[in-house]
């Protein structure tokens, strides 16, 4: 069980970091982020990065137990 909070835990850091960072520290540093030719495809990489979490969490959950049934 230990193992696999520690993957899914970390999978959601993964995931979820790059939108985070994105949304809240880098317009600390870099006021004028919307002129940054290329932060929407960054943006949108990042949000999708964030959506392919809810994806991760059943394939993990499948993989690493047999006996998880899906209901």
């Amino acid at each position: 069980l230990v193992p696999i909070v520690i993957l899914i835990s970390a999978l959601f850091a993964l995931c979820w970091l790059p939108l985070l960072i994105l949304i809240n520290v880098i317009p600390e540093f870099y006021p004028n982020i919307n002129s940054w030719r290329y932060i929407l495809y960054l943006w949108w990489f990042a949000h999708g990065l964030a959506m392919l979490h809810s994806i991760v969490n059943p394939v993990i959950y499948f993989i690493r137990n047999a006996g998880y049934i899906l209901l």
